[in-house]
């Protein structure tokens, strides 16, 4: 009994002597990559930066970016600042280090001299792309001598700024049959036009004259002069209201997500002494209908404020509300 429990020990011994040898090539030491980050703020002044995914629409503008890097297990070698892959060009880069407040000669890879292989803060002025309504990804990579890379990403979305509208207005567009002048609307300014005026761009479509006199108006309108209009709709439209527009943007998608409208109809002059006049994209049009006219590269947005119907004369008549 005595000689097995002391082979026991000797083969116990052994088994720790061997496993203790071999722990130091089980586990090399492990390299560690650069930690970058975004700066919040500036520590010289306290300004502000960008440090999340943000929209901006001022592409001549730059941007203030604050960058922060630290040595992982070796020294840093060269900092490089990609848009979805590709390195920004030095004329949209401006680079100003925080802890000697110097101007940094903005190269792209930037190499990495003197204390700042131990770590560095530095300012970053980027000019955004100018790709409109595109998500671009901003890389900042820091590598060190040992190739290792850490990065820091930030999404910058240029949006295409708002154009603001040329003119809120209202006019009347009346019963073509009615007052001399005052069948077509001219939308730039809202003043009634003859029906055949080539200043107009909507026109009344005047009477039926197979009924009675106080039931004769056909009560629709459609466009001249190559105009073309489309009905507004809504549910195609993010949050859409006529009194919400105010810009063109929005009514060139109104338009580009109307319904069109039929084309080829004519006043009815049986009986009248009318001459007849082709009208386009014609509508019969009730209180709340939205309505966008193209004239000439120019996009008017209508809205229907009231249908008013006479019975003792041809005074018969819109209110529109126009935006362009």
């Amino acid at each position: 009994m005595q000689k097995f429990l002391s082979l026991f020990a000797v083969v116990a011994i052994t088994l720790v002597f061997v496993t203790t040898a071999c722990n130091p090539d089980e586990n090399p030491p492990i390299d560690l990559p650069p930690d970058v980050v975004f700066l919040t703020e500036d520590p010289t002044d306290m300004s502000g930066y960008f440090f999340e995914n943000f929209e901006t629409e001022d592409t001549a503008a730059f941007v203030s970016l604050g960058i922060q890097a630290e040595t992982g297990t070796s020294s840093l070698k060269s900092l490089t600042i990609t848009q979805d892959g590709t390195p920004v060009s030095t004329d949209r880069i401006v680079i100003r280090d925080l802890r000697t407040d110097t101007d940094v000669t903005a190269n792209n890879p930037l190499l990495i001299t003197g204390d700042n292989t131990e770590g560095f803060e530095y300012e970053i002025l980027l000019n955004p792309q100018d790709d409109f309504d595109v998500a671009a990804v901003y890389s900042f990579d820091v590598t060190d001598e040992n190739g290792l890379t850490g990065s820091a990403t930030i999404t910058i979305t240029t949006i295409k700024p708002a154009t603001p509208l040329d003119m809120t207005l209202v006019g009347v567009l009346f019963n073509a049959a009615g007052p001399t002048g005052t069948g077509g609307l001219d939308l730039d300014d809202g003043s009634s036009t003859g029906s055949a005026s080539g200043d107009a761009e909507i026109r009344d479509l005047g009477i039926d004259c197979a009924e009675p006199d106080a039931d004769n108006w056909l009560a629709q309108f459609g466009t001249v002069n190559g105009a073309d209009m489309k009905r507004v709709d809504p549910g195609s439209l993010e949050d859409f209201t006529f009194d919400g527009t105010d810009s063109k943007e929005v009514i060139l998608q109104a338009y580009n997500t109307g319904a069109e409208l039929s084309d080829g109809s004519t006043v009815n002059t049986s009986g009248c002494d009318a001459v007849p006049l082709s009208v386009t994209d014609v509508a019969a049009p009730v209180a709340g209908d939205v309505f966008v006219v193209e004239s000439g590269g120019v996009y008017y947005l209508i809205e229907v404020e009231e249908v008013n119907v006479t019975t003792s004369d041809n005074d018969d008549n819109y209110v529109l509300n126009i935006k362009y």
